[in-house]
C-alpha cells in the first residue's frame, strides 16, 4: 500500500508550530543547590519544582516502528488521572527547507483536509542544535487512572490499548494493519522518569 500521493494538486500543507531545543551551560541556569535560576524560571515562564513523570517507548525488538519513521509513546504525569499516548512521524529537513518537507508529507497524507485521520495529527519543526526534524504527532489521551501513580497498566493492557487508539495512518503505513502488528509484537522501552 503506498501512502505517496501522485504529483499534481495537492491539499494545503499542516503550518507546523516549532519546539526548540536549547543547549544551555548548566552553571549558568541552575543554582548550587541545582534549582533554576530566578532568571531562568522567570524568562521561560517556569514553576520552581518540577513536574514527575514516566514515559514508555513501544517498538518491535528490531526497532521496526523507528526504522518506518515512527515512535509510538505512552506518557503518565504525576497528579494526573490521565495517560496520553503518542504517535508521532518524523520527516528530517534538509537544508533547512521546511515547505518541501511538509509537502514531502503532504504527498504520504499529512495535510489540512477535512476527512480522514489527517485532521488528528499536529504538524512541529523541532529545531536542536544540530539538525530539524518535522513530526506529524497524534495525541489521545485516556482517563480513570491514579492521579498520583505513575505506573502504567500491564505491558499487555498497554499494547490493547495503543491499537485501539492508533490512528489509521499509523495502522495502515506500509500494508493493511502494519501498525497493528507492529504494536502487537512490540515490546517497552523504558520507562524514562
Amino acid at each position: 500500500m503506498s501512502h505517496m500521493r501522485p504529483f499534481g494538486i495537492l491539499p494545503q500543507n499542516k503550518t507546523p508550530d516549532y519546539e526548540v531545543r536549547l543547549l544551555l551551560e548548566p552553571a549558568e541556569i541552575l543554582t548550587p543547590s541545582i534549582q533554576l535560576t530566578n532568571d531562568v524560571q522567570s524568562t521561560f515562564n517556569m514553576q520552581p519544582s518540577a513536574t514527575k513523570e514516566s514515559i514508555e517507548f513501544f517498538d518491535t525488538p528490531t526497532k521496526e516502528i523507528f526504522e518506518a519513521g515512527w515512535s509510538v509513546s505512552a506518557r503518565k504525569v504525576q497528579g494526573e488521572d490521565t495517560i496520553e499516548f503518542m504517535y508521532k512521524h518524523h520527516y528530517p529537513i534538509t537544508n533547512n527547507d521546511i515547505d518541501s518537507t511538509l509537502t514531502h508529507a503532504n504527498r504520504h497524507g499529512f495535510n489540512n483536509e477535512p476527512t480522514g485521520d489527517s485532521r488528528d495529527f499536529k504538524a512541529q519543526v523541532e529545531w536542536g542544535y544540530a539538525n530539524k526534524v518535522l513530526s506529524m504527532a497524534s495525541k489521545k489521551k485516556l482517563d480513570g487512572f491514579l492521579a498520583e501513580e505513575l505506573d502504567f497498566p500491564p505491558a499487555d493492557s498497554m499494547r490493547q490499548m495503543l491499537n485501539t487508539e492508533a490512528p489509521n495512518k499509523f495502522r495502515h503505513w506500509k500494508v493493511y494493519d502494519w501498525g497493528t502488528y507492529a504494536l502487537q509484537r512490540s515490546i517497552i522501552y523504558g520507562p524514562i522518569l
